[in-house]
């Protein structure tokens, strides 16, 4: 096998040579020398490839990983504890043994009190991984308070300790509209003080109806309206909230037209649908889940390709998240010629 030393000294020395008849140094013809670079550069990095091995996987290290992601508007919460765990090859989907830790003792510390998670299995939906079931820690008689300090630690049989700190979101004065849509107006709006510069929100619009069908009864449904449409032709592109730090929420009429029409768009008996409200739900998340979130999608786009997965967490001797979000909604009507105006039902 010809060294690689010598590939590239060769290399060198011909670029240097291409160089040189550049200015006036050299009679060799630069074509050839430029034929010669080409050749000896692939071959020198078929050389190469020969005596490089690429490992995607790294070293394997053993690692313990919790999830708790509380709601502040309930007293219902789900935690869960996992081992890592290495395979032959790449898919991680060959390993067939269930990574959830059992025995571990979960506690929550909250401004006054300390409550412990029970453990319970639960039947498993799909099998064709894991066929053990659902194995996973719960706490039903806890509801967070807003601006409360929270401490999680997990202890593990092993020895292991596990934890995570982070303090609820602060409960949200919505600016109420009352009636909608609003005289002399396109659009409607949501907006909220500023709490923190730091959370994100989730938020969405859900107009709230009621369909009979016939023969089967009457059924309450909802439909997400979207910020606003983008006709294209006979096509119609809805945008949709996403995940933001804003503070303000716009809404065109359009949008609302689009789905008080999309509710009924397969059935002529407009008479059938009753409107009752529309409810705007938001989301508060807390610092880690807003970190969480910025991390792994904040530097994403459509014309973007992520080479590496960025990896969050904010658990203490081990990996995993610990967060806690807060839930809330407020409600509006619609103004009652507006509905009539659908050949729709008006509830009072």
């Amino acid at each position: 096998m010809i060294r690689k030393e010598y590939i590239f000294k060769t290399i060198f020395k011909n670029f240097i040579s291409l160089t040189d008849y550049k200015n006036n140094k050299s009679g060799t013809s630069p074509i050839a020398v430029i034929i010669i670079f080409v050749i000896l550069f692939f071959s020198s990095m078929a050389f190469i490839s020969c005596d490089i091995t690429l490992d995607p996987k790294t070293e394997f290290k053993d690692r313990f990983i919790l999830y708790l992601i509380m709601r502040a508007d309930t007293n219902y919460h789900i935690a869960r504890v996992f081992h890592n765990y290495n395979v032959n090859g790449l898919d991680p989907n060959t390993n067939k043994v269930d990574p959830a830790i059992k025995d571990a003792v979960i506690k929550i510390w909250g401004n006054n009190s300390v409550n412990i998670f029970k453990d319970t299995l639960i039947s498993r939906d799909d099998t064709s991984r894991y066929n053990d079931p659902v194995y996973f820690y719960y706490l039903d008689n806890y509801k967070p308070v807003q601006e409360e300090s929270l401490k999680v630690t997990a202890y593990l049989d092993n020895g292991v300790v596990l934890q995570a700190r982070s303090k609820v979101p602060v409960q949200i004065n919505l600016d109420s509209l009352y009636l909608l849509p609003v005289l002399g107006r396109n659009d409607f709006s949501f907006s909220w003080p500023v709490n923190s510069e730091e959370v994100c929100y989730s938020y969405q619009a859900k107009l709230y109806y009621k369909q009979r069908i016939e023969g089967q009864g009457e059924f309450i449904k909802w439909i997400e309206i979207p910020l606003e449409i983008h006709r294209e032709g006979d096509s119609v592109k809805t945008v949709y909230p996403e995940i933001s730090t804003n503070h303000y929420v716009r809404y065109t009429n359009e949008a609302l037209d689009w789905a008080m029409k999309k509710i009924s768009e397969s059935e002529p008996s407009k008479s059938y649908f009753t409107i009752t409200r529309i409810v705007f739900e938001i989301i508060s998340f807390d610092k880690p889940l807003s970190d969480y979130y910025s991390l792994t999608h904040g530097y994403s786009d459509s014309f973007s390709i992520r080479l590496d997965e960025n990896i969050y967490t904010n658990i203490e001797g081990g990996l995993g998240v610990f967060g806690v979000c807060y839930k809330q909604g407020i409600m509006f009507k619609l103004k009652e010629d507006y509905i009539l105006s659908y050949g729709y039902k008006y509830e009072r």
